[in-house]
């Protein structure tokens, strides 16, 4: 090979190796989660140093959702972050952990506090999750609640498709009226119910709060596990639900204790003893 067969190769490798560290260098790195609040909309704003080339998002059920979007590098650690008590739609948002360099994704789960119609769109560098009411719902009484923050007090349905016409009744026989079953409590069942997904919804945050405590993070959780704890206090308990009431209640007061920012013993373990109360409460 002649010297300027070697001279345009050496060139060549320098141009090449200057694209790879260009291109390194303009991929997004994630910096922060926003939250912004309106009247009748809640977005979540994930912002970067750079405008992302793809964002998808996943319905994982009715409360949560999941974001993707890339090429972002993102933290070494998982980060979960809590909105503030009061806030409509989002409860919070954990992190993925990513490996701090290039070629990484930006992975959020959101975590709901109600039905919610969601839109994606990307203005430059911040990536907007938008939340607002779901049409296709509507609002219905639900049981009599007392007002706890950061929890509704309505219960939400799907609208109802027209009715159909009954079907035509055949006279017969007369005979004895069938025997009435047993009627449950739907206002209770339906307190618990609410009860039990709202702890479920925070389980990752309890454990991500006890691994890296900090008292923002350990207020906010706390403040919602207060609003449960008044939850199963506003309702008259049936006598064969106490046993599982009960062991709920001492769930959630564990978890409590574990998020008080003044707690002095081993948060890691009264955690995980909610947890584990909680799953025999299921049970």
């Amino acid at each position: 090979m002649t010297s300027r067969s070697l001279f345009r190769a050496a060139i060549l490798v320098l141009i090449t190796n200057a694209f790879g560290a260009l291109a390194h260098a303009a991929e997004p790195r994630f910096q922060n989660v926003a939250l912004l609040a309106a009247r009748d909309r809640v977005s979540l704003v994930f912002e970067l140093t750079g405008e992302p080339r793809d964002v998808a998002t996943r319905r994982v059920s009715a409360a949560v959702l999941e974001l993707d979007a890339g090429p972002v590098a993102m933290p070494a650690r998982p980060t979960s972050f809590m909105a503030p008590p009061g806030t409509r739609f989002v409860m919070g948002v954990s992190l993925q952990s990513g490996n701090g360099v290039a070629g990484g994704r930006l992975k959020a789960r959101i975590t709901l506090l109600e039905r919610a119609r969601s839109e994606v769109r990307i203005v430059g560098r911040r990536v907007y999750v938008d939340f607002s009411p779901d049409p296709a719902l509507t609002m219905v009484e639900g049981p009599a609640l007392s007002r706890v923050e950061g929890l509704p007090t309505t219960a939400l349905t799907e609208r109802a498709g027209p009715a159909r016409p009954a079907a035509p009744t055949v006279a017969g026989p007369a005979g004895p009226p069938p025997a009435a079953a047993p009627v449950a409590n739907p206002a209770y069942r339906a307190t618990m119910q609410t009860a039990i997904e709202r702890f479920e919804q925070l389980k990752p945050f309890i454990l991500s709060a006890t691994t890296s405590p900090s008292e923002p993070v350990l207020k906010a959780v706390g403040s919602t596990l207060a609003g449960i704890q008044g939850l199963l206090a506003s309702v008259d308990v049936p006598t064969d639900s106490r046993q599982a009431h009960d062991a709920l209640s001492s769930a959630v007061a564990a978890a409590v204790t574990a998020m008080n920012p003044t707690f002095t013993g081993d948060r890691a373990a009264q955690a995980r003893q909610a947890l584990s109360l909680f799953e025999q409460a299921k049970n």
